[in-house]
């Protein structure tokens, strides 16, 4: 569990994240290209300026998670 830990600015680029709980993690500027996210909590995380251009299957979020600008996670 990532919870309360600041990730800011880690490079996740090309990764394989598997039932990561990232919930209420400081993960801005963090760069998740290329990456493939499963199952992963994003509750509460703040992902300002992140890099999401990554594969995403089955991710949780809530009204407190901060995307980047511009990003929907619709898409």
């Amino acid at each position: 569990k990532a919870n309360n830990r600041k990730l800011k600015g880690v490079d996740f680029s090309g990764a394989l994240l598997t039932l990561v709980d990232f919930s209420g993690a400081d993960l801005s500027g963090a760069n998740f290209d290329g990456a493939q996210l499963r199952e992963i909590d994003f509750s509460g995380a703040n992902l300002t300026n992140a890099k999401l251009n990554a594969q995403m299957k089955q991710i949780k979020w809530d009204d407190k998670t901060i995307w980047p600008q511009g990003f929907s996670i619709e898409k």
